[in-house]
Protein backbone atom coordinates (compact mmCIF):
# COMPACT_ATOMS: atom_id res chain seq x y z
CA UNK A 1 0.00 0.00 0.00
CA UNK A 2 1.32 3.47 -1.41
CA UNK A 3 1.69 5.06 2.47
CA UNK A 4 1.96 8.74 0.52
CA UNK A 5 -0.75 7.77 -1.34
CA UNK A 6 -3.28 7.27 1.55
CA UNK A 7 -2.02 10.14 3.45
CA UNK A 8 -2.99 12.96 0.24
CA UNK A 9 -6.12 11.22 0.43
CA UNK A 10 -7.00 11.68 4.27
CA UNK A 11 -5.34 15.58 3.88
CA UNK A 12 -7.86 16.29 1.20
CA UNK A 13 -11.04 14.50 2.32
CA UNK A 14 -9.88 14.41 5.85
CA UNK A 15 -12.34 12.12 8.35
CA UNK A 16 -15.66 14.41 8.19
CA UNK A 17 -17.91 13.14 5.22
CA UNK A 18 -20.33 16.31 3.89
CA UNK A 19 -23.78 15.13 2.53
CA UNK A 20 -24.50 15.79 -1.12
CA UNK A 21 -27.68 15.89 -1.29
CA UNK A 22 -31.34 14.51 0.69
CA UNK A 23 -34.80 13.88 -0.93
CA UNK A 24 -36.94 13.91 1.56
CA UNK A 25 -39.54 11.15 1.30
CA UNK A 26 -41.60 7.92 2.97
CA UNK A 27 -40.47 4.73 4.45
CA UNK A 28 -38.53 3.51 1.32
CA UNK A 29 -37.98 -0.57 1.22
CA UNK A 30 -35.80 -0.91 -2.10
CA UNK A 31 -32.98 1.33 -3.20
CA UNK A 32 -31.28 0.39 -6.58
CA UNK A 33 -28.25 2.28 -8.01
CA UNK A 34 -27.77 2.51 -12.20
CA UNK A 35 -25.33 4.07 -13.88
CA UNK A 36 -26.34 7.40 -13.00
CA UNK A 37 -29.59 7.09 -11.78
CA UNK A 38 -31.37 6.13 -8.17
CA UNK A 39 -34.04 3.99 -8.03
CA UNK A 40 -35.73 3.46 -4.55
CA UNK A 41 -39.63 2.36 -4.16
CA UNK A 42 -41.85 3.69 -1.15
CA UNK A 43 -44.24 2.93 1.14
CA UNK A 44 -46.71 4.19 -1.31
CA UNK A 45 -46.61 1.82 -3.81
CA UNK A 46 -43.93 4.21 -5.84
CA UNK A 47 -41.21 3.83 -7.73
CA UNK A 48 -38.82 7.07 -7.82
CA UNK A 49 -35.64 7.58 -10.04
CA UNK A 50 -33.66 10.10 -9.32
CA UNK A 51 -30.23 12.22 -10.75
CA UNK A 52 -27.34 10.44 -8.93
CA UNK A 53 -25.25 13.51 -8.68
CA UNK A 54 -27.69 15.95 -7.29
CA UNK A 55 -30.61 14.30 -5.84
CA UNK A 56 -33.39 15.85 -8.22
CA UNK A 57 -36.39 13.56 -9.22
CA UNK A 58 -36.57 12.59 -13.18
CA UNK A 59 -39.81 10.58 -12.70
CA UNK A 60 -42.00 8.52 -10.63
CA UNK A 61 -44.45 5.56 -11.18
CA UNK A 62 -47.46 4.12 -9.06
CA UNK A 63 -48.85 0.71 -8.88
CA UNK A 64 -51.93 -0.26 -7.32
CA UNK A 65 -50.05 -2.65 -4.71
CA UNK A 66 -46.96 -2.56 -2.82
CA UNK A 67 -43.64 -3.21 -5.15
CA UNK A 68 -41.81 -6.19 -4.20
CA UNK A 69 -38.94 -6.04 -6.65
CA UNK A 70 -37.13 -3.32 -8.90
CA UNK A 71 -34.50 -3.92 -11.51
CA UNK A 72 -32.56 -2.31 -14.04
CA UNK A 73 -30.53 -2.80 -17.00
CA UNK A 74 -29.67 1.00 -19.11
CA UNK A 75 -32.93 1.52 -21.05
CA UNK A 76 -35.37 -0.15 -18.75
CA UNK A 77 -36.38 -0.65 -14.90
CA UNK A 78 -38.31 -3.77 -14.35
CA UNK A 79 -40.88 -2.89 -11.42
CA UNK A 80 -42.72 -6.26 -9.88
CA UNK A 81 -45.89 -5.80 -8.02
CA UNK A 82 -49.29 -7.48 -8.95
CA UNK A 83 -47.98 -7.23 -11.98
CA UNK A 84 -44.50 -7.10 -13.75
CA UNK A 85 -44.11 -3.75 -15.36
CA UNK A 86 -41.03 -2.58 -17.73
CA UNK A 87 -40.67 1.29 -17.71
CA UNK A 88 -38.36 3.39 -20.03
CA UNK A 89 -35.27 4.27 -17.56
CA UNK A 90 -35.17 7.76 -19.32
CA UNK A 91 -39.21 8.91 -18.38
CA UNK A 92 -40.91 6.27 -16.31
CA UNK A 93 -43.29 5.62 -18.87
CA UNK A 94 -44.57 2.48 -18.79
CA UNK A 95 -43.96 -0.04 -22.03
CA UNK A 96 -45.56 -3.12 -21.33
CA UNK A 97 -46.66 -5.17 -18.47
CA UNK A 98 -46.55 -8.61 -18.07
CA UNK A 99 -50.04 -9.97 -16.14
CA UNK A 100 -51.38 -10.61 -13.00
CA UNK A 101 -50.78 -14.56 -13.52
CA UNK A 102 -46.98 -13.85 -11.86
CA UNK A 103 -48.65 -11.95 -8.71
CA UNK A 104 -46.40 -10.39 -6.53
CA UNK A 105 -43.01 -10.92 -7.78
CA UNK A 106 -40.38 -10.89 -5.53
CA UNK A 107 -36.72 -11.96 -7.88
CA UNK A 108 -36.04 -9.92 -10.99
CA UNK A 109 -33.01 -10.29 -13.42
CA UNK A 110 -32.52 -9.02 -16.50
CA UNK A 111 -30.25 -10.41 -19.67
CA UNK A 112 -30.34 -9.69 -22.58
CA UNK A 113 -33.58 -9.66 -24.03
CA UNK A 114 -34.94 -11.80 -21.26
CA UNK A 115 -36.70 -10.86 -18.28
CA UNK A 116 -36.47 -13.13 -15.12
CA UNK A 117 -39.14 -13.11 -12.94
CA UNK A 118 -40.09 -15.44 -9.32
CA UNK A 119 -43.48 -14.59 -8.39
CA UNK A 120 -44.08 -15.73 -4.22
CA UNK A 121 -46.18 -18.24 -6.11
CA UNK A 122 -43.24 -20.41 -6.48
CA UNK A 123 -43.23 -20.22 -10.23
CA UNK A 124 -40.60 -18.57 -12.07
CA UNK A 125 -41.09 -16.97 -15.78
CA UNK A 126 -38.53 -16.24 -18.45
CA UNK A 127 -39.96 -13.16 -20.31
CA UNK A 128 -39.31 -11.66 -23.39
CA UNK A 129 -38.37 -8.81 -22.82
CA UNK A 130 -37.79 -6.33 -26.03
CA UNK A 131 -40.71 -3.75 -27.21
CA UNK A 132 -41.77 -3.48 -30.83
Amino acid sequence: MNRRRSHDVDEVFGTHRTRIWRFPGKEISLLRVSGETVLFVSNNNKVYALRARNGTKMWDFSTENRIQAIASDPSTVYVGSNNLYALSARSGRRLWSFPEEAAASSIIASQGSVVFLASSAGSVYAIHAQTE
